[in-house]
């Protein structure tokens, strides 16, 4: 018996370094594995002292009584350490093996004589601190196991619950007699080391609850099969009479084994199916789910619809808490945002910054799909940001989905726990997974539909801001202009008196008629930004008459016949002899003449060639006057086209441009362009430039086209439908001089 017991012994001794091997060289750096080493070592130190003993029987050691109870009461200690750390209280753990060590101390030395105690003493209190230690354990577990709501962790809760019985059963069977008790209590301690150990070191443990259904399962359709043979037989016995003979019964038989051969599949398919939904529930047609969700998300812009109605197909098949579509947007700095959109249930909806390149969105770039449990229990995510790690458990979802698109994440899928509080299997995670990508086309579609709102909201408000900015410019060009008028004529008026009391060989009159010129200059720019400014609030006035344009434009011409000659160019007028009058302000009219001559003179080389040209288009009510002022000068770039019309505007290098009115590429305060434009649209025309491009070495030139209606418009009319008009006249033009 003493060898058998040896044998036993050794056993044990080699299970427990097996186990603690097994720690040692798969662990992964868990507190948790500490305390299991700590258990395992607590468990085999009794089995090393009996080895000993009965192995060499001269070493001095307690009596085999006192060291089988040690056995029982080290692992119960060992295992309340173990099973703090695993509900994750190291504090706890720690203060539970040094405390249960030290009491266990004190029970040592009062079963060693060390403390003069009556062996009664002894035996309550080594009952008292048994059932403590097993006694604070179950309630930790019970109490932690009540406070967690993910599947996942209870699911290893449940591995600790069948642990913890297989202790209490082992002590309960060692308190009987008998070698074989002995080796039942010893077999139920090594179950429940290697099933802790295995616990431990086993991240995703299977379902405790799927591996007992399909036991369940297995074992009902054994019955069910076996109900049915054993009713096949006794239907043979039955129909048996003694009057058949041998090879009637034996077509009997052949024919009974035909018709189960037939029907048994059968049979099996509809109990299974019946078994299945009966110990698993219902299930779902995976192709159903993902047609159905398709069908629902396509052409979907909106985000928050997209969420709900994404949801409420999943919801239909998993039946979850909560859920949401989590969006994940890059905000620059090397950080994204991701931010909820309730999809059932009650979400929070405050965002959280990752970094671009942190442990979180690493693992969504996967691809895999991640549960909250694996940020709880994996060594990758230990050192989780605080702030993320308060947001995952501020939104408690147990499931994320990510959507992908080329390798980049753009949202998650997120799932609370289910309402059966069942975990998400395999199965589910890869519908899941289908669903993520065919919301793909539709998140990004949602996405570019809200960044257009959202710029457009953007546009909106910075036009009003533009719009406001315009006034209080028009507002500072109409004060300044006023606030310079009174000054500018004091000057002027001062200058003429000097002018006329000096002499002319003076030498003071040089600087006086240099006064004159320069305030003319400035009191000409002061009085073009007030005109500026009253056509852009509408306060002009226009006084309308018939108006010969020929005389106009004669005006308009010779209010630069020196800067002409000055500058060596030609200026010819063709078409205007033959031109109807037209209704409008003649000032006006030769005002604006006058600057686009003066515009074509400044950017054009000297003994450049410049055109006007006069043409009437259309017919009736509808007839308007076309006025083309063109130059061989410089030419605008297609890119500026549009801006020179703008208040102050002027092209090109502004430090390369000339000082004076009329000089090469000239100087001036930006408004001559703008002025036209102004007087244009304020006779209800229209005005726009052609030109190739700019070039100061080949001079492509540039054409100012001035639409003019000849009598006050009726409202259908549209200068810009005259304009289209005369391109297509043009265009007309071209293919008959092509033709011929």
């Amino acid at each position: 018996m003493q060898s058998a017991e040896q044998v036993l012994l050794f056993i044990e001794l080699l299970i427990y370094v097996v186990l603690m091997l097994q720690v040692l060289f798969h662990r992964q750096a868990e507190e948790v594995e500490e305390y299991l080493v700590a258990y395992l070592g607590l468990s085999v130190v009794p089995t090393l002292l009996l080895l000993t003993k009965m192995t060499i029987p001269l070493v001095s050691l307690p009596s085999t009584e006192v060291i089988a109870s040690w056995a029982r009461m080290l692992p119960v200690l060992g295992f309340g350490a173990l099973t703090q750390a695993f509900i994750r209280q190291p504090r706890w753990a720690l203060g539970w093996l040094l405390g249960g060590l030290a009491l266990f101390g004190i029970l040592v030395a009062s079963q060693l004589g060390g403390l003069p105690l009556p062996p009664v003493v002894v035996e309550a209190y080594y009952v008292v601190l048994w059932v403590a230690a097993l006694g604070g354990t179950i309630l930790s577990v019970l109490l932690a196991y009540r406070r967690q709501t993910s599947p996942l962790h209870r699911n290893r809760y449940h591995y600790w619950v069948v642990i913890l019985t297989l202790l209490v059963a082992a002590e309960g069977v060692s308190l009987a007699p008998g070698f074989l008790a002995d080796v039942v209590a010893r077999g139920l301690g090594w179950m429940a080391a290697g099933l802790a150990t295995y616990v431990i070191l086993q991240v995703h443990p299977p379902e405790l609850r799927t591996l007992v259904r399909r036991a369940l399962y297995f074992l009902a359709l054994t019955m069910v099969l076996g109900l049915i043979f054993f009713g096949v037989l006794m239907t043979m016995q039955t129909v048996q009479w003694p009057t058949l003979t041998q090879r009637e019964s034996l077509l009997l038989t052949g024919v009974i084994a035909i018709a189960m051969a037939v029907f048994l599949p059968g049979l099996l398919s509809l109990s299974g199916g019946a078994l299945n939904r009966l110990i698993f529930g219902a299930n779902y047609d995976e192709q159903e789910v993902v047609r159905h969700y398709g069908q629902s998300v396509s052409n979907i812009l909106d985000i928050d619809r997209l969420a709900a109605l994404a949801f409420d197909v999943i919801n239909q098949v998993f039946s979850i808490e909560r859920g949401a579509l989590l969006l994940v947007q890059f905000t620059g700095g090397g950080r994204y945002t991701i931010l909820p959109v309730r999809g059932v249930g009650t979400v929070p909806t405050q965002l959280v910054e990752v970094e671009t390149h942190g442990t979180l969105l690493n693992r969504f770039r996967q691809g895999t799909p991640l549960t909250q449990y694996d940020i709880d229990v994996l060594p990758t995510f230990r050192h989780l940001p605080d702030e993320e790690r308060e947001w995952l458990s501020d939104i408690q979802m147990e499931l994320y989905v990510p959507i992908r698109s080329q390798d980049e994440v753009i949202g998650l899928l997120a799932l609370g726990p289910k309402q059966s509080g069942e975990p998400f299997r395999h199965g589910d995670t890869n519908l899941l997974c289908t669903l993520a990508d065919q919301t793909v086309t539709a998140l990004k579609n949602a996405q570019m539909v809200q960044e257009l709102r959202r710029l457009n909201l953007d546009i909106g408000q910075l036009n009003i801001e533009l719009e406001s900015m315009n006034r209080t410019k028009t507002d500072f060009i109409s004060i300044t202009s006023h606030e310079l008028r009174t000054p500018l004529s004091q000057v002027n008026g001062y200058s003429q008196m000097l002018a006329e009391e000096l002499q002319p060989e003076s030498s003071l009159r040089v600087f006086v008629d240099g006064l004159l010129k320069g305030t003319d200059r400035l009191t000409e720019i002061v009085f073009m930004m007030l005109d500026v400014t009253r056509l852009d609030v509408g306060t002009v006035v226009l006084h309308q008459t018939p108006v010969e344009i020929n005389d106009v434009m004669q005006r308009a011409a010779g209010e630069w016949t020196s800067a002409l000659e000055e500058r060596g160019h030609s200026l010819t007028l063709e078409g205007f002899e033959t031109l109807p009058t037209l209704e409008g302000d003649k000032e006006r009219l030769q005002q604006a003449f006058s600057q686009l001559i003066n515009n074509a003179i400044k950017y054009t080389p000297d003994g450049g060639c410049i055109e006007v040209i006069g043409a009437v288009h259309g017919e009736s009510n509808g007839r308007f006057m076309e006025v083309t002022v063109s130059d061989n000068g410089i030419g605008i770039d297609p890119d500026e086209q549009h801006k020179i019309f703008d208040k102050f505007y002027r092209t090109g290098d502004l430090m390369k441009h000339s000082t004076g009115k009329t000089k090469f590429k000239g100087a001036g305060p930006g408004l001559g362009l703008s002025l036209v434009k102004g007087i244009v649209d304020a006779h209800s025309g229209r005005i726009w430039v052609e030109s190739p491009g700019h070039d100061e070495d080949a001079c492509p030139g540039s054409s100012f086209h001035v639409l003019l209606p000849l009598h006050p418009p009726d409202p259908e009319y549209n200068p810009g439908k005259a304009e289209t008009a005369i391109h297509h006249k043009d265009a007309i033009a071209i293919r008959q001089t092509s033709a011929d």
